[in-house]
Parts: C-alpha cells; sequence; structure tokens
C-alpha cells in the first residue's frame, strides 16, 4: 500500500454515461415542469376570456336595462364603462384581443336597432383547441336561458342549440386548423 497516493477508486468521478443520464433526468423533469405551466397557462386563458363575456354581458345589461341599443358594436361603450380590461383592448380595431395571433373578440348588437336586440359575443381566427375549450367553457357559463345560438364558421357553419355543448359536439364544429369564427348570441337585455 502506498502513502499519500489515492487509489484509482477514490479518485473516480462521473463517467460520460452517468453525466448522460443525470442530465437526461433533470430534462424530464424541466419538460414535465414546461408541460404543467403551458396547461396552467391554458386553463388561465380560457377562465380570464369566459369572466370576460360574463362580466361584459351583465355590464352591458345593466348599462342597457331600460333602453334600446343604437350601436351596433358595443365593445367601446364596454371599454369606456371599464367592462373590457385596458390591457386587451385594441382601439384601432375596436376589438378586444385575444391571446392568439390574429384571434380578436368583439361585444355587438344584433338585429339592427330594434328593441328586440340580441347582445353577441363574436370571436375570430381561433385556433381549433382554443374553439372547442371556449365553445364548451362558455356555454355552460352563461345562465341557462340566455343563451340562444352559437355559430361557429370553420370549414363549414354549424349551429349549436343544445346546451352546454359538449366537447364532441364542438370538436364536430370547429373544424378549421387556425381561423374558426364563433358568435355566441345572447338574448336581448330587455
Amino acid at each position: 500500500m502506498r502513502i499519500g497516493h489515492p487509489t484509482r477508486a477514490a479518485t473516480r468521478g462521473f463517467n460520460l454515461i452517468e453525466a448522460a443520464i443525470v442530465l437526461g433526468v433533470i430534462g424530464l423533469v424541466l419538460g414535465g415542469i414546461w408541460i404543467s405551466a403551458n396547461a396552467l397557462r391554458t386553463r388561465m386563458q380560457m377562465a380570464d376570456i369566459q369572466s370576460m363575456v360574463v362580466t361584459a354581458r351583465a355590464g352591458a345589461q345593466n348599462l342597457f336595462r331600460s333602453q334600446c341599443l343604437s350601436a351596433s358594436n358595443l365593445t367601446d361603450t364596454l371599454h369606456l364603462a371599464g367592462l373590457v380590461p385596458a390591457s386587451s383592448y385594441d382601439a384601432g380595431n375596436v376589438a378586444v384581443s385575444l391571446p392568439w395571433t390574429g384571434s380578436y373578440m368583439q361585444y355587438l348588437t344584433g338585429g339592427g336597432v330594434s328593441c328586440t336586440e340580441e347582445f353577441w359575443v363574436d370571436m375570430y381566427n381561433l385556433p381549433v383547441s382554443p374553439c372547442i375549450e371556449l365553445v364548451s367553457r362558455i356555454s355552460s357559463a352563461v345562465p341557462p336561458g340566455d343563451l340562444l345560438d352559437i355559430e361557429v364558421t370553420g370549414s363549414g357553419t354549424t349551429n349549436l342549440t343544445t346546451f352546454p355543448v359538449s366537447p364532441a359536439a364542438a370538436t364536430a364544429a370547429c373544424t378549421d386548423p387556425t381561423s374558426n369564427d364563433v358568435q355566441f348570441k345572447l338574448k336581448s337585455f330587455r
């Protein structure tokens, strides 16, 4: 036995394979965290949009309860009343920007200027997955009887009239990979 010289076993560190395995495990853990964070972010976006629709409708109902609506696009009016978040309001298009590239939402009145107008929420250029999620979520969030129709224009036009809309029905309606337009038609305020 030599004094002062460490043995080979004592100086041995990680070899290349052991280091690769450790890095692989670290990569898997980080990948799992990334996927979970993206799923959470998507759920939060959907909940925010659902909340914006329900809040804007309730706010518009309170603003216009005793009068006929004269404007066809209520987005600017609702923004000025503080019912549309300033961070997502697009004054140039009088619309609310959505988190997907090129997608936006407008609050409209339907049926001209009569007092039997409907409150419409139109969403444009939705990818398939958000389209399915929003159609399902919003159809179950609106009070029973207040939702009249959901029109989805993807590769074709589909009218959904049974609420809440099942994920299977929403999947059958949201067919365009990048540009589905959805119109939620709600009862008038009067």
